[in-house]
């Protein structure tokens, strides 16, 4: 660039908007003339300077010149929306607004602007909406070209797959949950599903599916639910753990996500625990950077997760959780239901507070040729006036490793899986670590994502905020040196980690990314969980599954645990026959040789007996001691049947337990369909007569038993404490 048009940034904006060297970079408007744009715009002192800019540009005079209606109808609009139309045309993409009558307010124009108007405010660091156009053209003129070289590290993972390394993190995870807030990213668009009602066929959002009998939102709670009532158990203290919940206007999502929240009253939740803010939507556009349009108007889709970073820090649920106290944050996503087994993120997030980390990732073995990216340590060498080394543990999405230069390859022959670990996108950061690189205008690892290969829209990686966190040093490193580093990763099972439920399953089709497959992967967990507690299950073939659905099904209430080292001192010893269907949506439980063969369901309506400000011992119990139950239970079917049942068709046992009712039964044999309903502050225990059941109930004050947990020698043991 000449002198002379470098000077024009030293010019104050009124000036430059008369200056003849102001009007020399725009003449022939490029992507390459945006970065000047949008260099203008940021070092504008007002909305009114950045008017006076973009109506001197000779694109934005020839459509007021050419189309003298449309710019009327513009011109009468307000400020803020006739600053958007401008923006619009000065990137080039006046036809979009050619869509819409502005001399009348309706619902598209109304979405029109709001979506602009998302767009100017998130991306306002680089332009708002000529920066996001800026960076789309950039993108697309840059992705057939590789990255200049780039020398990638193996990461130096801590190895949580062993249970008693693992417990060792998750205690220490544990006694810190008080200082946690959870974030997650469930307002995707989910295209590749194709959810709808079944009775409107509108879509609906993955938010609303149906899995092991819960909403994939209600996987999301009971699972923190599951661990505020773990550290109640330990530590006799409250913990209550608040949830970002990024949502967005995609196929209605934000107004179910609400429905859903208000339907089930926040899953008996403070209401104020629930921080909803919406992911903008951006535009789509073709192969040449043009904006896509339909009989509605502009085509737009979410704009990637990676933007919740910005907006948590924007719409203040940093500032809400830090005046709570809480210094960390979870991230995971809602349509991976595994990432909850066991004891992984709870030991995912202790490692993090042990090593004193900013920022991890928790990952696990990498199926060679998935659709899921890689955890790196990028090395960026800088030869100044003193050689500096630039350290940043990241994750190269599968659609850059091209890009990057890098092979999906076997860590070893025959293997199966990447030399490089699976980015799960499930993160645990420091908010103080966090809010740094943000107050410098961020946005992580954009990407194009293409549609059908006809059409793109930017998409953040919410991962790629490690990009801005790396660490500088004045030599390279050797491999071992790299737990150094202020970020970490976290190395656990395959199947305790990752399942998730992308794609739409059909008969014939690959299980993988799909609901049933995660419904497969689910119930080899709890084959090997159900071994641990000594009970006998049939075999769990995927050919069998694929033709004749589960053999059988084990679901229940994470606060069971989540441990499977808790759950298999609360259920020992017995068998599940051919087909059988448990459901243990409780917490408190002492299951000692079930003989089970049809379905049992057993539902405590306040498995951890939360009164609105804590959990207490005030929840229902059950006890069953050599139990034999004979129904006809559920019929086997497809794997999606199993997977989308919101309840259970067919013969059952079902008890359901209100308030702190308890329900005993010993020595008994239950047959046929029956449900037995246990009022808040009764005991029902079941009695055999003869060939009958009899029922006895009586009054209790207070809870008859409690299971007391123990922290001994980097575990938790459980002991049955009765109460006269």
């Amino acid at each position: 660039m000449s002198k002379e048009k470098k000077s024009v940034f030293s010019m104050t904006v009124t000036n430059l908007a008369s200056n003849a060297f102001f009007m020399a970079p725009f003449e022939h408007m490029s992507h390459l003339d945006l970065h000047t744009l949008t260099s203008v715009i940021i070092k504008a002192k007002s909305e009114r300077d950045i008017v006076v800019i973009l109506e001197s540009l000779p694109s934005v005079r020839s459509f007021y010149s050419t189309f003298a209606d449309v710019g009327k109808k513009i011109n009468d609009l307000g400020e803020k929306k006739r600053l958007i139309c401008l923006k619009v045309i000065a990137i080039g993409q006046e036809d979009v607004l050619k869509q819409y009558d502005f001399s009348k307010e309706n619902s598209e124009i109304s979405a029109f602007f709001d979506a602009m108007q998302c767009v100017e405010d998130f991306y306002s660091a680089i332009g708002g909406i000529v920066g996001y156009q800026r960076l789309a053209l950039d993108l697309m003129s840059s992705s057939a070209e590789p990255e200049p070289s780039l020398e990638l590290m193996q990461p130096e993972s801590i190895d949580i797959r062993k249970e008693k390394a693992g417990l060792f993190f998750a205690l220490e995870g544990l006694k810190h949950l008080n200082e946690f807030a959870m974030l997650y990213p469930v307002g995707g668009a989910a295209d590749r599903f194709g959810l709808v009602d079944e009775k409107t066929k509108k879509p609906l959002p993955l938010a609303k599916l149906i899995f092991l009998r819960k909403t994939l939102l209600e996987h999301l709670v009971s699972d923190v639910i599951a661990k505020e009532y773990l550290y109640f158990k330990c530590f006799n203290k409250a913990a209550l753990v608040p949830m970002g919940l990024m949502t967005s206007d995609e196929k209605s999502n934000h107004e179910h996500i609400v429905s859903m929240l208000e339907d089930k009253k926040y899953f008996g939740r403070p209401k104020e625990l629930f921080h909803l803010f919406k992911q903008p939507r951006v535009p789509l556009f073709d192969l040449d950077g043009n904006w896509l349009c339909d009989d509605l108007g502009l085509i737009l889709k979410p704009g990637g997760h990676g933007m919740i970073w910005q907006l948590a820090q924007d719409l203040g649920f940093f500032d809400s959780v830090k005046k709570q106290k809480k210094k960390n944050i979870l991230v995971r996503q809602i349509n991976n239901p595994a990432s909850s087994i066991d004891y992984g993120l709870l030991a995912f997030i202790g490692a993090g507070i042990k090593e004193k980390k900013h920022f991890g990732f928790a990952s696990c073995p990498r199926v060679i040729g998935s659709k899921e990216g890689m955890d790196v340590v990028k090395v960026l060498a800088e030869d100044k006036k003193a050689p500096s080394f630039t350290y940043t543990l990241t994750n190269i999405e599968y659609t850059e490793f091209k890009k990057c230069g890098l092979q999906d390859i076997e860590n070893s022959p025959d293997s199966g899986m990447s030399a490089f670990p699976s980015n799960t996108n499930i993160l645990f950061a420091r908010i103080e670590a966090l809010e740094k690189v943000l107050n410098k205008g961020v946005f992580p690892g954009p990407i194009l994502n293409f549609k059908g290969g006809k059409s793109a829209r930017i998409e953040l990686m919410m991962q790629n905020i490690a990009d801005s966190l790396g660490d500088s040093f004045d030599k390279p490193l050797e491999p071992e040196d790299l737990s150094c580093l202020n970020t970490y990763l976290t190395y656990n099972e395959r199947k305790k980690t990752i399942s998730v439920t992308k794609n739409k399953w059909s008969p014939g089709e690959k299980l993988d990314e799909t609901p049933a497959g995660a419904l497969f992967d689910h119930l080899g967990l709890m084959k090997t969980l159900l071994m641990r507690c000594d009970i006998k299950t049939p075999a769990l073939d995927k050919d069998d599954y694929l033709k004749n659905g589960p053999s059988f099904c084990f679901f229940y209430h994470p606060a069971i645990g989540p441990f499977f080292s808790v759950i298999a001192q609360k259920i020992h010893g017995g068998v599940l026959s051919e087909g059988s269907f448990l459901n243990l949506n409780i917490a408190e439980v002492d299951v000692k040789n079930l003989d089970l063969e049809g379905a049992l369901v057993v539902q405590a309506k306040n498995p951890t007996g939360f009164d609105g400000k804590k959990h207490t011992h005030l929840s229902g119990k059950c006890t069953l001691r050599n139990v034999t139950i004979r129904n006809k239970g559920q019929k086997r079917g497809p794997p999606f049947k199993a997977v989308m049942q919101a309840a259970i068709e067919g013969e059952a046992l079902e008890i359901e337990i209100e308030g702190y009712g308890e329900f005993i039964a010993e020595d008994i044999t239950f047959t046929g369909p029956q449900k037995i309903e246990v009022p808040s502050g009764v005991c029902i225990r079941a009695v055999q007569d003869g060939a009958y059941v009899k029922l006895e109930k009586s009054p209790i004050k207070s809870p008859t038993w409690i299971w007391q947990y123990h922290l001994e020698q980097g575990e938790i043991s459980l002991g049955k404490k009765l109460i006269p």
